[in-house]
């Protein structure tokens, strides 16, 4: 299966857990797991997309996790490499956190109402 790129709503929710938990350096499991689970029932992506295994599972969750966590301009390491989308959803939250949760909270009730749409977001990446 091809790689499926990162969408901006999928790191505002994954922006979100950094965002509640003060950007710990290992964020909790079990809300890693809950953005995954959120995050494979491919609602987001309005192209059809195979959904696998792999498919936005805890391991990837996590690791754009610690993509946005080093993305961070307090971070003092290195930045690996999370992509365009990810370092402006970082970029934003630092200015915006409140909007970013504000947003990630939509996207969770769209997605359980079966009745997701993109948003604008003023001052932020489109895709």
């Amino acid at each position: 299966m091809p790689r499926v790129k990162w969408l901006r709503d999928e790191i505002l929710l994954v922006a979100e857990v950094g965002l509640e938990n003060q950007w710990v350096s290992e964020p909790p499991d079990e809300e890693i797991e809950a953005v995954s689970v959120l995050l494979r029932s491919g609602k987001l992506h309005t192209q059809h997309i195979e959904i696998d295994e792999k498919f936005r599972n805890w391991n990837g969750v996590k690791r754009k996790y610690y993509d946005l966590y080093t993305a961070r301009s307090s971070y003092p390491g290195k930045r690996t490499n999370g992509g365009k989308t990810t370092l402006a959803v970082v970029q934003f939250l630092e200015k915006n956190p409140d909007v970013v949760k504000a947003e990630a909270v939509q996207v969770r009730k769209m997605l359980a109402g079966g009745s997701y749409s993109k948003r604008r977001i003023p001052g932020l990446l489109e895709e």
